[in-house]
C-alpha cells in the first residue's frame, strides 16, 4: 500500500528522513574502488575494446583512444590529401559500431565516437596503509624508469544536515597517479595484484607517422591514513 509522504506524522516524517541521510552517508562512504574494475581487468577490457578498432575506417585513421571503466571514446582523423569525405567515415563507424560519430564543425577533419565498455566491479579490497601502498607503486613504477606524478586528494570537510545529522568521513585517505610511457600498461602491471588501486584512465597517442603509441595512465590509491 503506498502512503503519501504528506500523511505520515511529524515523527515519522522525521525518522523517514534520518533514514535517507543515513543511506546516503553510507553510499558516500563506499570506496569508489568497489564499483570500479581491478587494474588487470581495466586493462584487459581496454585491450579488447582496441582489438576492435579497425586501422583504417571510411578512409580515416585513429589517432586517440581514451579508455575509462565503462566507455572508450575513439578520435579518428582524415588523412591529408585523402579524397574520402565526412560522409565515409561516418557510413563506416555505423556499420562498424553501430554509433554515429560526433564532427567537430572547426576542425571537419576529425571525429570522435564511443564505444561502450561492460566493466567488471573487483568489489572490496583489504586497506592497507597508504604508505606501503606508495611504496609498491613506485617501487613497480621505477622498475620501468617511468616518471610519475603523485597528488594528494584533500580529505572531505564535514558536513551536517538538518536536524543536527553529522555525515560520518571515511576511514581512508586517496591519492591520485599518472603517467606517460611508451610502455604498454599490459606489461607494467602484468604480474601485479595492486589492490586497493585502481587505474581511472588510459589514453593511447598514436603516432601514425611511426606507428609508435604513447600511453598516459591515470589512476587513484586508497588507503589507511
Amino acid at each position: 500500500m503506498l502512503i503519501s509522504l504528506m500523511a505520515l506524522s511529524p515523527q515519522r516524517k522525521l525518522h523517514s528522513g534520518l533514514s535517507g541521510q543515513i543511506k546516503l552517508a553510507i553510499y558516500g562512504l563506499l570506496s569508489l574502488a568497489l564499483t570500479k574494475p581491478s587494474i588487470q581487468h581495466f586493462i584487459q577490457r581496454c585491450d579488447q575494446t582496441l582489438q576492435q578498432i579497425p586501422l583504417s575506417l571510411g578512409g580515416w585513421i585513429p589517432t586517440q583512444i581514451d579508455c575509462f571503466h565503462d566507455k572508450a571514446e575513439i578520435l579518428f582523423a582524415r588523412l591529408e590529401g585523402s579524397a574520402v569525405g565526412a560522409s565515409d567515415f561516418k557510413s563506416g563507424v555505423e556499420k562498424h559500431f553501430s554509433v554515429t560519430p560526433a564532427f567537430n564543425v572547426k576542425q571537419p577533419d576529425a571525429a570522435v565516437f564511443f564505444v561502450p565498455i561492460k566493466p567488471v566491479p573487483e568489489g572490496d579490497d583489504p586497506l592497507l596503509p597508504l604508505s606501503h601502498q606508495l611504496d609498491k607503486l613506485i617501487t613497480l613504477l621505477q622498475r620501468h624508469n617511468v616518471t610519475f606524478t603523485l597528488t594528494d586528494v584533500p580529505p572531505p570537510e564535514k558536513k551536517t544536515d538538518e536536524p543536527g545529522f553529522e555525515h560520518p568521513l571515511p576511514h581512508w585517505r586517496e591519492m591520485n597517479f599518472s603517467y606517460d610511457s611508451r610502455v604498454t600498461p599490459r606489461l607494467i602491471f602484468k604480474n601485479e595484484a595492486m589492490r586497493g588501486m585502481r587505474i581511472t584512465a588510459i589514453a593511447f597517442v598514436i603516432n601514425q607517422d611511426s606507428a609508435d603509441i604513447k600511453y598516459n595512465v591515470q589512476g587513484v590509491i586508497y588507503g589507511k591514513p
